[in-house]
This record gives C-alpha cells, sequence and structure tokens, in this order.
C-alpha cells in the first residue's frame, strides 16, 4: 500500500503531511501519560518486530500477495498513542533507507497506515472486546486495514496521476484490501494469542512488568527469526509475479508518477548491488530492523525515565 512519490498531487502530500505532524505530535503528548507509559521500553521491540513482518509477502496465486502491516496489534499491545509512533518509525526507515514509499508522499503513507490504521483499529477493538475479546481483535485488524487502504485511494484517487479516477482507483485499492484485509486480521488475531498465552501483562489495558534487558533479548530472537524467513518468502511472492493492488490501480488508470528528485535510497528495493537477491533481503531485513529497534528504543526510554530506573 505504500504510495511512491510523484502519485500524490503536492497540496494533497503536503497536507497529509500537515496532518500527520499535528496527530503525531499529540501522540506524543499524550503517550507520556499513565496508560501508556509503562508500555514506552515496548515501543522499539514492537516496531522491530512489524517491521520484520512486513517482510514476509504471503504469494496469492493469480499476482498478488498480502503480508501483515500491523497498526491495530501495536495499537492493542501498546495503545494507540505509543503504536502511531511506532509505526511511523517503520514507515520512516522503510522509505529513509529502502526506497519503500516516498519520501515526499511520507505523510500520505503515516496518514494512511500510522494513524488511520492504528486509531481506527484501536477503535474497533475497544467497542467490540467487551463482547467477543478475539473476535474484536479479528475486527480491529481487518477494518483497520480496509480503513487505510480507503484513505490511501482517497487520497490517490483525486491526484492528477491517476487522472482523478476515484471510483476506480476506490474499487481496486480499496475493494482488494477489504479482501486481504481478511488475512491482516487473522494475523493480528494469531499475534495477540501468541502475546496473551506468553505475556498476558504486556497487553495495553494492563500494567506490564519489563526486565529491559531481558525484552531485548527475547525480542532480538523474534525480529531475527522473522527476518531469517524474509529471503523465503520473497522468492515465493515472486514465483506469482507479486504486485500490489496499488500497481493494479495504476495499470487500470495509466498512471504516471510526476517526475520528482529525492534523496537516493541506501538499499533500495531491499537489496544490495551486486549481490544475491535473497541475501540482500536477508541483509536489509537485519540492517532495517536494527535501525527501527534503536530509534524505538530511544524514543521511548524518555517516556519511562523517571518511573522505570533500569
Amino acid at each position: 500500500m505504500h504510495i511512491a512519490d510523484g502519485y500524490l498531487d503536492l497540496w494533497i502530500a503536503a497536507g497529509a503531511a500537515l496532518l500527520s505532524v499535528l496527530v503525531l505530535a499529540w501522540a506524543a503528548r499524550r503517550s507520556a501519560g499513565d496508560l501508556d507509559g509503562p508500555h514506552a521500553p515496548l515501543l522499539g521491540v514492537t516496531a522491530a518486530a512489524i517491521f520484520a513482518a512486513q517482510m514476509l509477502n504471503l504469494p496469492i496465486p493469480g499476482g498478488t500477495s498480502v503480508h501483515f502491516v500491523g497498526g491495530a496489534f501495536a495499537a492493542i499491545l501498546l495503545g494507540p498513542h505509543l503504536a502511531a509512533l511506532a509505526m511511523t518509525s517503520v514507515f520512516a526507515i522503510q522509505a529513509l533507507v529502502f526506497g519503500d514509499g516516498g519520501l515526499l508522499v511520507m505523510g500520505g503513507n503515516v496518514l494512511a497506515m500510522a494513524i488511520v490504521q492504528v486509531y481506527v483499529g484501536y477503535a474497533v477493538y475497544r467497542a467490540l472486546a467487551p463482547y467477543h475479546e478475539r473476535g474484536a481483535v479479528f475486527a480491529a485488524g481487518w477494518v483497520g486495514i480496509s480503513a487505510a487502504a480507503l484513505v490511501a485511494a482517497v487520497m490517490l484517487g483525486v491526484s492528477e496521476a491517476f487522472a482523478y479516477e476515484l471510483s476506480t482507483v476506490l474499487a481496486i485499492v480499496g475493494g482488494w484490501h477489504v479482501l486481504l484485509g481478511i488475512a491482516e486480521g487473522a494475523i493480528t488475531l494469531l499475534a495477540y494469542e501468541f502475546v496473551a498465552e506468553a505475556r498476558p501483562d504486556l497487553l495495553a489495558e494492563r500494567t506490564p512488568t519489563i526486565d529491559r534487558r531481558r525484552l531485548l533479548r527475547r525480542g532480538a530472537g523474534v525480529v531475527g527469526g522473522l527476518v531469517v524467513l524474509s529471503p523465503l518468502f520473497a522468492w515465493a511472492a515472486g514465483q506469482v509475479g507479486y504486485t500490489e493492488p496499488l500497481e493494479h490501480a495504476a495499470s487500470a488508470t495509466g498512471a504516471t508518477a510526476h517526475a520528482v528528485s529525492t534523496l537516493p535510497a541506501l538499499l533500495p528495493d531491499y537489496g544490495l548491488a551486486g549481490v544475491d537477491p535473497y541475501v540482500g533481503t536477508l541483509v536489509s531485513g537485519l540492517v532495517g530492523a536494527a535501525l527501527v529497534l534503536v530509534i524505538g528504543w530511544l524514543a521511548g526510554r524518555p517516556l519511562t525515565a523517571q518511573r522505570d530506573p533500569r
């Protein structure tokens, strides 16, 4: 769902960036409160795990694939405010280091996937959890990613690059993600079940007991395992001629991205020049996960410095 540079009109990209900055500033302020503060040390580990999980593209015969985005799961685990910050760190590293999502349209990507998905998913979870908690988790993942896709589709559909064909873009990008969102809901539920079984105290509505060193060791193990699997999933996605719904929409509307000039990515397309692509994927995954982990860990420390001296 990552929007590339040149696909959004400048006024839309600027408006999305401004709105994202305002929401994230509010989220950062709220994150210092009692509700989210105890979960701040989890920010880096959660963000790194989601980055790694996003590299696992599940191939779907017919030429597309789906991968876990994770905004609703992050919100359930961390609370929505810290989750928005965690997801933003993921998308920032993806854009800056790997060229996955443009720099000029980063505000649009953050708005759709780090804000709309997180807050809509969390709202759905809170509304349904009193009636059926696991159903609420599934619905949070499904509705959250569908809402994010619809927001992205609106931004694209009212842009010149897509010839202002809003209905077409909504049908393809929004419609596909409503279907693919079933997988997002299922993976969200699986991740929730894992945490609920292993460490129920980590869920956002409870007060966790956190040993930072132990958390870092275990988190590194989970993230490392996901990264090691990423080349296999990259190969499998290639076997079905992987494309994303956004690419289908671009083909259907004849969209051509406006030429823009931005800083080159350090590891474009999650690869290394002159290196086997699967080795490049592995190295890129390790580098990206480490960067996200460090950024999230440093961002979380000030929020709990006064509460947890460890």
